[in-house]
């Protein structure tokens, strides 16, 4: 259903504004260079004209489904697991990150507010989240090999050992939008990480007029300010990352792995 791109002569013949329709295989972001060494700093998120709501101190959401609701909380129990270690983790992005997160909220309507859920994740989550839905995908397909179940993994989560998490970069975030004068949560279609194609930004099939218009608000607000969304999930928005570098045409991505000590 959605188109997976693995060339960058095929991604370069989509317009800019058109590409948050296409999955981009890791195996072409596997092929941009990253700089070595990016001394950004980290600028925590509280302060700012948008609202902070880490996945982590709300309600866990509940479905009757009880796999779905292991998928949608697994990083809500996560990062719980690594607040007990370290407490005073905040919600970090890169320095230019906040600046274009507050462009964007001064582009939205003046009842809208940017709700950030997640931007920096320890390395350490990454790689306890990336095993625990291995794990997962692994007892559903038993007859699927070690390399298949690897590449079903990675259709929902960076692999650490393979690859430069978004998160953990300091360069994405997780989010979503609330409008303050209905005191609700805009409609986007699916609940925020729901695993399947419900999710996906620009599948609009089974959603109303003002579900669309919702998604089409959140990432044309976004990309206007330089943020590249992920294809498969319409809360990711990142800004300096490979998929970044890919989604504007640039030579290198601006940042790496975080140095952060977990």
């Amino acid at each position: 259903m959605f188109k997976n791109i693995k060339t960058l002569e095929e991604f370069r013949k989509i317009p800019i504004k058109e590409r948050y329709k296409y999955n981009i295989d890791n195996s072409l972001l596997r092929t941009v260079k990253v700089y070595k060494k990016q001394k950004e700093p980290l600028e925590s998120l509280e302060e700012g004209p948008f609202l902070v709501e880490p996945f982590w101190e709300g309600m866990p959401i509940i479905f009757e489904d009880k796999e779905l609701n292991y998928l949608i909380n697994l990083e809500t129990v996560a990062m719980k697991e690594y607040l007990k270690k370290k407490p005073d983790f905040k919600v970090l992005v890169r320095k230019n990150v906040k600046v274009r997160l507050m462009e964007a909220q001064n582009i939205f309507p003046i009842n809208i507010k940017l709700v950030i859920k997640i931007g920096l994740r320890p390395l350490s989550v990454q790689k306890d989240l990336y095993y625990k839905i291995r794990e997962y995908i692994a007892k559903k397909y038993p007859v699927k090999n070690g390399k298949e179940i690897d590449a079903i993994t990675e259709c929902y989560i960076s692999n650490p050992s393979k690859d430069i998490p978004p998160h953990s970069t300091g360069g994405a975030v997780d989010c979503c939008l609330f409008d303050v004068t209905r005191n609700e949560y805009l409609d986007m279609g699916s609940a925020l990480n729901f695993p399947g194609e419900a999710s996906w930004t620009g599948n609009f099939k089974g959603l109303n007029s003002k579900q669309i218009s919702n998604r089409l608000l959140f990432v044309e607000t976004m990309t206007k300010v330089g943020f590249a969304n992920l294809a498969s999930e319409w809360w990711h928005y990142s800004y300096g990352d490979r998929c970044w570098a890919l989604y504007y045409g640039k030579k290198e991505a601006l940042y790496n792995t975080v140095d952060f000590m977990d």
